[in-house]
């Protein structure tokens, strides 16, 4: 079993073998959770908070302009009854995000 991404393109092949049991993708799990398990020993505690707080914003600020760029290319008619979001609130994610994001940046330091 293959991971979607990775049949997409959108990521290494090494990344798309799957748990035969759990469907989880075993090594991009083992170098999350390596990933993790560094910061947390290596990172002071206030300073992994801040650091996960940051990259929250970051990700949430990157999901925003995706979903952007999809609305202004995305030519697929929906069927009826599917919820719409309006061009408005991604833009608005992208300006609360990146504005939280400096603000956390230049002012709490």
């Amino acid at each position: 079993m293959i991971y979607g991404l990775v049949q997409q393109g959108n990521l290494p092949q090494v990344l798309g073998r799957l748990n035969p049991h759990t469907g989880t993708p075993i090594v991009a799990t083992l170098i999350g959770a390596t990933a993790i398990l560094v910061f947390a020993i290596f990172v002071p505690l206030e300073g992994l908070a801040k650091l996960t707080s940051q990259c929250t914003l970051g990700l949430f600020t990157l999901v925003n302009m995706a979903l952007i760029r999809i609305k202004m290319t995305e030519t697929i008619a929906l069927p009826p009854g599917v919820f719409i979001c309006p061009f408005w609130v991604p833009v608005a994610g992208v300006i609360a995000s990146a504005a939280l994001l400096v603000i956390d940046i230049a002012l709490i330091g």
